[in-house]
């Protein structure tokens, strides 16, 4: 059937070694066009979410719990400045040994949308605060 509708195009022994083709790569040929149009959108339709610094803040810490396992991660619960609780995780030796009684944590705000995001620092980034 496909050689019949190739060889209405292409002389006869053009339309087979067509055909041979076609029947060969195209599953190759589709497989790579859905690859191309599928990095493109992830390259051309996803925006990075821009964050910026805001501040530096000691918190309270309320308590610190290992999760366990070999991972070394640990979840350290936060009373953060505005009254509101957080747990946040780290595994970063440099932030955990800084960790007694408070912790120090970064306050970032997301372009845009002015969410506020925290994260665990080393100590040292509190000392002027």
């Amino acid at each position: 059937m496909l050689t019949f509708a190739l060889s209405l195009i292409l002389p006869h022994n053009r339309a087979v070694t067509a055909e041979i083709w076609l029947r060969e790569y195209s599953v190759l040929c589709i497989a790579s066009l859905v690859a191309t149009i599928g990095a493109g959108a992830l390259f051309f339709g996803l925006e990075p979410k821009i964050h910026r610094h805001e501040s530096y803040h000691t918190v309270q810490v309320t308590s610190i719990i290992p999760t366990g396992g070999d991972t070394g991660r640990m979840i350290i619960d936060v009373i953060l400045p505005d009254g509101s609780a957080r747990h946040m995780t780290t595994k970063s030796g440099a932030i955990l040994g800084g960790i007694t009684k408070t912790a120090c944590i970064e306050r970032r705000k997301r372009v845009g949308t002015g969410k506020l995001l925290y994260r665990l620092v080393p100590s040292h980034n509190c000392l002027g605060v």
